[in-house]
C-alpha cells in the first residue's frame, strides 16, 4: 500500500459527484476548450471527463474530433477506444442527433477489427431507442464485420427488442466454419438469454435454431456446454441439457432423458455454485478486510455456512474468514476443474499464473500463497493493520478476465482474443467488503479548485490546494464506466459472475455486476440477503 500521506488523492464521494455533473465549470460554456485542455492531462480520469463534455455538446466539430481520436488513440490505446465508444454511445442515446447518427454509421462501416465490436455495440444500443431499423441493417450487413454484426444483435437483445430473436435464428443459417462458428452460436445464445422471463412460445423459434446448431460434431465441447447453459438460463431450467436431441425433447414439451443434464460436480464458494469448471476467484484484500466480523455478519454467515461456523471461523475478521473459505473451496474443487486466484487492493495481483488444473500440487501451492499473506503493522490511519490498501474492484475483475490456461493474456483485447474465448474462465467469484475506492489507469494532474483529497477507504477528505499534484483514480471508479466495461468483457464470452458482499459492501453495485454476468449475489452484513 502507498501511505495515504504520500498519496494526495480525490475522495471517492467527490469523484462520483464530479462525474455526475457537467465535468468542470467552464465546460458547459466552452466544451471545445475544456476538451483541448483535457488532452494535456496525464490522468485518464480527467481525459475521459473532457471526452464526455465534448460528446454532450453541440460543437460542430465534436464528432470529427472524437472520431479522429478513435482512429489514433493515445496510450492506453485500446482502453481509450473503449471509453470513447462508451461516451459516444451514451451521448447519442441521451440526445438523438440525425446528422451524428449518419456520421457514426458511416464511420462504423470502415471498422473491421474485432476490437471495434464494442463501438458497434454502443452505437447500436443507442440506436435501439430511436432507429431500430438501422440496428437491424447492421445485423444483416453480410459484408460487415462478424463481430460488429453480432454486437448489434446483442444490443437489440439487451434492449429486449423482439427483432433480436428473429435475427438470431436467421444468423444461424450463416454457413461459417472454423473459429467463427462457436462465436456465432454463442452470441446468438447470449442474445436469447437476455429474454429470460419472456413467454416460452416467443422463444421457441430461436431456441430451436440454436439447439439444431448443437448437432454440428465439429463444435468444441466448451461451446456446446456454454450454449447449453445459456439455453437453460433463457428458459429458466435448473439443469442444462448438453446434446441437441435432449433439447429437441425439451423444446417439444417432453422430459429429457436423465442422462441429458450436466452431471459433473461444480465448484462452490460462500454457498454459491459455479456453472462451469473454469473458475477465477477475485478477492478483496483492501485494508478494511481486517475489520472484525460484526455480529450481523457473523449471524448471516453462520446461517449460510453452518459447518464453517462450527469450526469457529466466523469469530475472526473478514480476511481470515474469507481465506478459510477460499482454501476450503480450493480443496473441494472437483476433478477436471481449473482455477485462478486474483487478489486486489490498490492494485490487482494474480496469485496463480493464469488458470491451473486443480491437481493436489497446484492447490497446495495456491494454499501456501494464501497462507503467506500476513497483515502489516498498524498505523495511525490503520489501527487494525494493513493488507493491500484501497479497493480496486475493477482491477480485480479485469485481471480475472485475462486468466487463460497457464498464463495471463498480455493485451487489452481479451474480450475478443481467441485464446481467452477458448481458454478463459467461465465463472468469476467476486468478493468485496466495501465500495470501490481505486481503479486501474490512475494518473497525476494538478488539482482543480473543487477537488478534495484524502483517504477514500476511510471516507476522510479535505480541500485540495489548487494546482497541487494529486493522483486521480482511473475512470472505471465511476460506476457507469465500470459497468459498461464489464458488459464489454462479457459481450462475446459467457462468463458467469457471482458476487459475495461482506460488511458494508455496495450491494446494489454487486447486484448490477452479477446481473451483467447472469450470476447471483449473496451479501452478509448490513445489506444481507
Amino acid at each position: 500500500m502507498i501511505p495515504s500521506g504520500a498519496r494526495r488523492t480525490p475522495l471517492l464521494a467527490l469523484v462520483f459527484a464530479l462525474a455526475a455533473a457537467p465535468a468542470h465549470g467552464q465546460e458547459k460554456a466552452n466544451p471545445l476548450r475544456a476538451y483541448e485542455e483535457s488532452l494535456r492531462c496525464a490522468s485518464l480520469h480527467r481525459r475521459v471527463l473532457g471526452m464526455e463534455a465534448l460528446a454532450r455538446s453541440e460543437a460542430p466539430r465534436a464528432f470529427a474530433l472524437l472520431a479522429a481520436r478513435y482512429r489514433r488513440p493515445e496510450a492506453p490505446a485500446l482502453q481509450v477506444r473503449y471509453l470513447l465508444a462508451t461516451v459516444l454511445g451514451r451521448a447519442l442515446r441521451d440526445r438523438p442527433d440525425e446528422e451524428r447518427t449518419k456520421l457514426l454509421l458511416r464511420f462504423l462501416r470502415k471498422r473491421k477489427d474485432p476490437t471495434d465490436g464494442w463501438l458497434f455495440y454502443c452505437t447500436a444500443r443507442a440506436l435501439c431507442e430511436h432507429d431500430e431499423a438501422g440496428v437491424r441493417e447492421l445485423v444483416r450487413a453480410r459484408r460487415g464485420s462478424l463481430h460488429g454484426r453480432l454486437a448489434a444483435l446483442l444490443a437489440l437483445a439487451d434492449a429486449r427488442r423482439p427483432a433480436a430473436l428473429e435475427l438470431a435464428a436467421s444468423l444461424l443459417d450463416d454457413r461459417r466454419r472454423g473459429a467463427a462458428k462457436p462465436l456465432l452460436i454463442t452470441a446468438c445464445a447470449r442474445a436469447l438469454a437476455s429474454f429470460r422471463g419472456t413467454p416460452r412460445a416467443e422463444l421457441l423459434p430461436a431456441a430451436r435454431a440454436i439447439a439444431r446448431a448443437l448437432d454440428d460434431p465439429r463444435l468444441p465441447d466448451r461451446t456446446r456446454r456454454t450454449v447449453a447453459g445459456l439455453l437453460a438460463h433463457a428458459l429458466g431450467l435448473a439443469r442444462p441439457a448438453v446434446d441437441a436431441a435432449a433439447w429437441r425433447r425439451i423444446l417439444a414439451g417432453q422430459d429429457p432423458p436423465e442422462s441429458a443434464g450436466a452431471t459433473h460436480e461444480r465448484p462452490r464458494f460462500f454457498s454459491l455454485t459455479a456453472e462451469g469448471q473454469r473458475v477465477a476467484y477475485a478477492v478483496d484484500l483492501s485494508d478494511s478486510m481486517l475489520e472484525p466480523l460484526a455480529p450481523g455478519e457473523r449471524r448471516a454467515l453462520s446461517r449460510a455456512l453452518p459447518d464453517a461456523a462450527r469450526a469457529g471461523v466466523f469469530a475472526r475478521n473478514r480476511f481470515e474468514a474469507t481465506r478459510f473459505l477460499l482454501i476450503r473451496s480450493l480443496r473441494s474443487l472437483p476433478p477436471g476443474a481449473s482455477f485462478a486466484i486474483v487478489v486486489f487492493g490498490s492494485q490487482a495481483e494474480a496469485l496463480t499464473p493464469g488458470l491451473l488444473h486443480a491437481t493436489p500440487s497446484n492447490v497446495d501451492r495456491a494454499v501456501r500463497a494464501l497462507e503467506a499473506i500476513a497483515p502489516g503493522d498498524p498505523t495511525e490511519e490503520r489501527p487494525l493493520g494493513t493488507l493491500r490498501g484501497w479497493t480496486n474492484l475493477y482491477g480485480g475483475l479485469r485481471l480475472a478476465f485475462k486468466a487463460c490456461d497457464g498464463k495471463l493474456h498480455p493485451g487489452d483485447d481479451e474480450y475478443v482474443a481467441p485464446r481467452c474465448l477458448d481458454e478463459g474462465c467461465d465463472t468469476i467469484f467476486l468478493l468485496s467488503d466495501g465500495e470501490p475506492t481505486w481503479s486501474d489507469f490512475d494518473g497525476w494532474d494538478p488539482a482543480l479548485p473543487e477537488d478534495e483529497v484524502g483517504d477514500g477507504e476511510a471516507g476522510r477528505g479535505e480541500a485540495a490546494s489548487a494546482g497541487e499534484p494529486i493522483q486521480y483514480p482511473g475512470p472505471h471508479l465511476m460506476e457507469r464506466f465500470l459497468l459498461s466495461d464489464l458488459r464489454r468483457q462479457t459481450l462475446y464470452r459467457d462468463v458467469r459472475i457471482h458476487c459475495i458482499g461482506l460488511g458494508s459492501a455496495d450491494s446494489s453495485l454487486l447486484r448490477a455486476i452479477s446481473e451483467l454476468g447472469l450470476g447471483s449475489t449473496r451479501t452478509f452484513g448490513a445489506g444481507a440477503d
